[in-house]
């Protein structure tokens, strides 16, 4: 024990010199003079004996008045798994979708087609607002909103989970995105998924502020997250000499009322695998969507196609529709991890199935699988086929190992892919020399030995 110099008394010891100094600065509030002294392994306050009792009291207060507080019952924040995936998935359809504007993919101005142009947009051009989110002006765009993309989806799909907070942050970037555009005249154009990333940074101050707002005491504090949000929003969001501040601002906005309203959903519904699984595959199917009609519309810059690379004609063209399916499949397998559904049964239905014979002429497929004056054939392989038991359609593109090889206009009898020449039969070599025989006989439309298709 410390015996202080005649006059001085000892109010407070502590191994701790951190929690001596508070007490002394506790003890200078109110005007209480002070020593810090340390002895034998201990911090020892030293007051005047005269202030003893006083220095006492005040120690004592603040005491209780912190025992009350750590009593406070602070609402636990549940969380919820897919945010790891939701942010995988982020970064590989956002770089995907790069790329193939690089390479202006199907000969495609992907950013006229689906950029934000607010004329356009009013117009009844509604995907816009929802492909805008995915363009980018250069690396530097990209990897700055992948960055920040990764850790505000990351930190949602905690508060919300994977499925549900995606989703929520691609409604909430389209609508911002959408305002921005009402707002703007009628030449502004937008790119960047930072509306997106704003608006994921609007769904987090909500959900803080719903929870902050359960606490039995300091009500102040729920207002301590839309404070620190907008900071941050202030810090990141309105620097740059091209920075959209307005598409910024209506991303977070609509990030803070959509974030209201899905950080009240039950907990046992925000927990349910079978909940995010859909969320997240109706995100996906929302972005296909959008690019399908985007590219519906589009103009294309690079002709003749068949000029392009090999690799170009063959492996580009499934690339995007490869990606979105990949994703969405993804999200449900992770469901079907937690047992809310059966392994391998997602993938039934995303494979189409018409009658045999006839051909997909969806108009709005048209661009994801034309490609300049060679435009490929979707036939459908016969029932007799053992491989194909369900009708199942196939494309078939230059220099493709599916279906039959066939360019539009094109003459001569057609040529066998491997697979059809492994299995060929005699009776298979006769029907193919009297289908030869008939077309020789007359002229035909489009492919030889083909009914006309239409796409």
């Amino acid at each position: 024990m410390y015996e202080p110099s005649a006059g001085s008394a000892v109010v407070f010891g502590t191994p701790r010199r951190q929690a001596c100094q508070e007490s002394r600065l506790v003890l200078s509030s109110v005007g209480i003079p002070s020593e810090i002294v340390h002895h034998d392994a201990t911090w020892w306050l030293v007051v005047a004996a005269e202030d003893r009792a006083a220095a006492t009291d005040e120690l004592a207060a603040y005491r209780k008045e912190n025992a009350a507080e750590a009593a406070e019952v602070t609402p636990r924040v549940p969380q919820y798994g897919g945010s790891v995936i939701g942010v995988v998935l982020y970064v590989a359809t956002v770089t995907a979708i790069a790329f193939q504007t690089a390479q202006w993919a199907f000969g495609w101005d992907w950013f006229l087609a689906g950029q934000m142009h607010a004329g356009l947009t009013r117009n009844g051009q509604w995907w816009r607002a929802v492909t805008a989110l995915t363009l980018h002006l250069d690396a530097r765009h990209l990897m700055s909103n992948l960055v920040f993309g990764a850790i505000f989806g990351f930190l949602a799909g905690r508060n919300l989970g994977g499925g549900v907070a995606w989703l929520a942050i691609l409604v909430a970037g389209a609508i911002g995105n959408g305002l921005n555009a009402l707002a703007q005249p009628a030449e502004h154009v937008s790119i960047g998924a930072s509306t997106a990333v704003f608006a994921a940074l609007g769904l987090l101050v909500s959900h803080a502020m719903r929870y902050w707002s359960l606490a039995p005491k300091h009500r102040w504090r729920r207002w301590s997250p839309l404070i620190g949000g907008t900071v941050l929003f202030a810090m990141t969001g309105v620097g740059g000499e091209r920075t959209d501040v307005l598409a910024h601002v209506m991303g977070f906005l609509a990030g803070l009322l959509i974030g209201a309203a899905v950080s009240r959903l039950p907990a046992r519904w925000l927990g349910s695998s079978r909940l995010q699984s859909l969320a997240g595959g109706l995100a996906f199917a929302l972005l296909a969507v959008a690019w399908a009609c985007a590219l519906a519309r589009g103009q294309k810059v690079r002709t003749p196609r068949s000029q392009a690379p090999a690799w170009e004609r063959t492996v580009l063209p499934a690339l995007p529709v490869v990606v979105c399916w990949w994703a969405g499949g993804a999200c449900v397998a992770a469901g079907s991890k937690a047992g809310a559904l059966e392994p391998g049964r997602f993938v039934a239905p995303l494979v189409p199935r018409l009658p045999p014979g006839n051909a997909l002429s969806c108009r709005l497929c048209r661009p994801l699988f034309a490609g300049g004056q060679a435009e490929p054939v979707l036939q459908s392989v016969p029932r007799r086929e053992p491989w194909n038991q369900e009708g199942l359609l196939y494309p078939s593109f230059p220099g493709s190992r599916l279906g039959t090889q066939c360019l539009a206009g094109s003459a001569g009898p057609p040529s066998t892919s491997p697979i059809t020449a492994r299995r060929s039969t005699p009776a298979r070599r006769r029907e193919m020399r009297g289908r030869t025989a008939r077309q020789s006989a007359g002229a035909t439309d489009g492919c030889p030995g083909m009914p006309r298709q239409s796409l």
